[in-house]
Order: C-alpha cells, then sequence, then structure tokens
C-alpha cells in the first residue's frame, strides 16, 4: 500500500510483542488508515445501503464493525463506523482506502439523497489489549469507555476523542 512501518523493534522478538499486546496492551500509530466523516440529511440511510447493519438502532457516541458490500453481496472491506450528533465515523483499511473512497463516490452518483463524505488527515493511535483502558487511565481524565463507544476526553491536557474498538487484543 506504499505505507513503510516496522513489522518489528529491535531486540523485542515477534512472539514478545503478540504476547505484550495479548496478556497487557501495545500501542501503534495507525494513522495510515482512512478516517472519513459521513454527513447529510440522509447519511444513516446511505450508510444502510452500503453495508448490512442497521445504523439508526445505534444510540449517539456508538460504533460497529461492519463490512461494506458491493452490489452482488460481496464484500468489498471490513470498517467500524461510529455515530455521532449528526455525523457518522468511518475507519477504513489503508490499502483499501482509495478503492473504498471510489465505491462510495459510485453509490453517492446512484443515491437519491443528500450524503456527504469527507476524508480527515489525522493522527491515529491504537492502544489495544486487554490492560489497554487501565493505561490510558494513567494519562488522563478518562472513564471507563464501554466496548463499541466513544468519548471526549483529556490526556495529558489535549482534548482527544477516544473509541474502545480494537479486535488485535481484549480492546
Amino acid at each position: 500500500a506504499g505505507y513503510e512501518m516496522p513489522v518489528q523493534y529491535n531486540g523485542q522478538g515477534l512472539v514478545k510483542e503478540h504476547k505484550a499486546v495479548r496478556e497487557a496492551s501495545g500501542i501503534f500509530d495507525v494513522s495510515h488508515m482512512g478516517q472519513w466523516v459521513i454527513r447529510g440529511a440522509d447519511r444513516a440511510r446511505f450508510l444502510e445501503w452500503a453495508t448490512p447493519i442497521d445504523l439508526e438502532k445505534l444510540d449517539n457516541g456508538t460504533g460497529s464493525l461492519t463490512v461494506i458490500t458491493a452490489a452482488d453481496g460481496g464484500i468489498i472491506d471490513d470498517t467500524v463506523v461510529v455515530k455521532n450528533e449528526g455525523e457518522f465515523h468511518m475507519v477504513v483499511n489503508a490499502g483499501c482506502q482509495d478503492k473504498d473512497y471510489r465505491h462510495f463516490e459510485s453509490l453517492k452518483e446512484q443515491f437519491d439523497g443528500e450524503v456527504f463524505i469527507e476524508k480527515l488527515d489525522k493522527g491515529l493511535i491504537a492502544l489495544q489489549g486487554p490492560q489497554a483502558m487501565a493505561q490510558l487511565q494513567k494519562l488522563g481524565d478518562v472513564p471507563n469507555i464501554p466496548f463499541m463507544a466513544q468519548a471526549t476526553v483529556t490526556i495529558l491536557g489535549e482534548d482527544m476523542t477516544v473509541t474502545r474498538c480494537g479486535y488485535t487484543g481484549e480492546d
């Protein structure tokens, strides 16, 4: 996909890194992943057409892992969608984001309704593993966020959006 990323860190080894995330926590810079905001009066109807989940039933600040589907019912990519007041946030895989965006633009052309897709250019950090929440809470005023929920929190004096949705470790 054109991204240079370390596969392993010097002196750690893959097994040690894997166990750290599965048994404690690990941090990953995943800023290369595609981040989108979907807005417009018909945003939920559009996303329910492009994915097989009922987004209307989600409460604001909650999300779901889902897939982006093709017209024949096949899967184009997996994604996480979070519902917020007036918009949805999506994260798509880095290597698929251009293809996914072209697919969504094509769907928009066929869609009878108002929908806008904005690509975000923001940092994205994944803190994953069974101790991820406890580690994060050491850094700021962070409530216990339920799985597949999102909150705006203050960490090290900075406001940040945290979504508890990872699936590499427990979180």
